[in-house]
């Protein structure tokens, strides 16, 4: 099953425009997946589920309009943009990821982080 050029609206704002999305030996794939917000922008590819192994970036999110969505979360005044990139591979006690961000004139519960970094990644061991 493919996808192509579908348009999604969350709340008021026209997000989800999906490339290719197909399931493969029962795993869903998305090769090429993108999903932009103003001038914000997010690329998944990869398997992610059922067992994940994508990877994903996202440049210049406005994290304001993404909170808009969820009420628990915009309650705390939440503005800025987010820029980052992340790996997921495997599930469980085998899962690893990584990733890195930066928050950019960001304000989070009165707390302002302008151009605030942090990279790191995990791996469980046996």
């Amino acid at each position: 099953m493919a996808g192509s050029g579908l348009e999604r609206k969350i709340q008021k704002y026209p997000i989800f425009d999906i490339r290719h999305s197909e399931k493969e030996s029962g795993s869903w794939v998305l090769d090429g997946f993108s999903a932009k917000l103003d001038e914000g922008s997010a690329k998944i590819s990869g398997k992610v589920w059922l067992v994940p192994d994508l990877k994903a970036d996202v440049t210049n999110a406005n994290i304001q309009k993404i909170a808009s969505i969820f009420p628990n979360i915009s309650k705390y005044g939440v503005i800025g943009t987010l820029s980052a990139s992340m790996e997921i591979k495997g599930e469980g006690k085998d899962i690893f990821t990584t990733g890195e961000g930066v928050l950019n004139k960001a304000v989070i519960a009165k707390i302002p982080f302008e151009d605030v970094s942090a990279n790191g990644n995990t791996k469980r061991e046996s």
